[in-house]
């Protein structure tokens, strides 16, 4: 579920059945997003180091995927473009 499909054409983009995954870092993550109105969420694994992270906001167009990077960052102990 969780490997990214291979387009017959153009590049890859880092979908896979219903996850995103993205490398941060040197953080292998895998999540999904989404929301409805008056609402945003995220839902954060960092594979790897088996840790993950829910944000739910009651707020719709916001970015909480900004926020569970960060939470996992502590989790996980990296600092890596971590405001000072």
């Amino acid at each position: 579920m969780w490997t990214p499909l291979k387009p017959f054409e153009g590049p890859a983009n880092g979908y896979s059945l219903g996850w995103g995954t993205f490398n941060q870092d040197g953080i292998r993550y895998v999540g999904h997003s989404g929301g409805q109105q008056g609402t945003s969420t995220d839902f954060l694994i960092a594979v790897d180091q088996r840790a993950g992270v829910v944000v739910l906001t009651n707020m719709e167009g916001t970015k909480p995927n900004d926020l569970s990077v960060e939470i996992l960052k502590v989790l996980v102990g990296t600092t890596a473009n971590m405001p000072k």
